[in-house]
């Protein structure tokens, strides 16, 4: 047989197989893309698979909710409930502070607080890393004995990192990243989306008066100088920041680069 009548057979068998694929496409209705079926329908909120513990949708069921501004309410760390909580005390001159409460590995601590106004607050936290595994720490946030919303359950706290050694260059000129080390101290932090798909801070509903708030521990012991409810208030606008600086004259020719791998202290390793 000649090499052309191959190639004429080769590219012949070639075009029945897909004739055939083809064919047993439509007979099994593979061609469908199913748009009449799900035609007028909302993916996002209709049918089984709709989520309704997901931070979205609390925040739609509490669309209507006040930001309320008042003063900030600080929780009395050392007036925990002892019936309920679990690997928690406090502790006397740590670090610097004379009464921080203490929530080791497995702990679960609530306390009662009172808000003046039903609405949407934030929650803020002063905290210590206590020397452990040297991950970060992870606590669920409960709001009278229920959790809010999914990613109420995993707010993570970061540890703070220096460099341990000095930058090596290799052979082939690469900066080679330093050991890192812990540099523990006192960090604030408002209760966030660890993920990052929103970045302001959680907003969380309370009703007015008496309502319960709990921690318990995901992972990593913890020391808590400050647990606090603030308002909701809207972050400046970059005209609004500029306006409330002090005016500054003379320095404009000052150029200060500082790469980002010289910095002298960051949150993760």
């Amino acid at each position: 047989m000649s090499k052309g009548k191959r190639i004429f057979l080769t590219v012949v068998g070639i075009v029945a197989v897909v004739a055939v694929i083809v064919l047993c496409s439509k007979l099994l209705g593979g061609d469908k893309d199913f748009s009449e079926k799900y035609a007028g329908a909302n993916l996002e909120t209709d049918g089984q698979f709709e989520r309704t513990d997901t931070y979205a949708a609390y925040l739609k069921t509490h669309e209507n909710a006040s930001r309320p501004q008042v003063d900030e309410i600080v929780v009395d760390l050392a007036k925990y409930n002892a019936s309920t909580a679990e690997n928690t005390e406090i502790l006397t001159d740590y670090q610097g502070e004379d009464s921080v409460l203490y929530q080791g590995d497995g702990g679960y601590t609530e306390w009662q607080v009172t808000i003046p106004e039903a609405g949407l607050y934030r929650a803020y936290i002063e905290y210590y890393p206590v020397e452990s595994r040297g991950v970060s720490m992870e606590r669920s946030f409960y709001i009278n004995g229920e959790l809010p919303f999914t990613g109420s359950d995993a707010i993570t706290f970061t540890r703070r990192w220096a460099d341990a050694t000095a930058v090596v260059t290799d052979n082939q000129g690469n900066d080679r990243r330093p050991t890192q080390k812990e540099k523990p101290d006192w960090c604030s932090a408002y209760f966030t989306d660890y993920m990052g798909y929103y970045t302001e801070p959680y907003e969380y509903y309370f009703k007015a008066g008496a309502n319960t708030i709990a921690l318990d521990c995901v992972n990593e012991p913890m020391a808590i100088r400050k647990i606090s409810i603030v308002s909701v208030e809207d972050a400046l606008t970059y005209a609004e920041y500029l306006a409330a600086c002090p005016q500054v004259t003379g320095g404009a020719d000052h150029f200060d680069k500082i790469q980002g791998e010289n910095s002298t202290v960051r949150s993760a390793q």
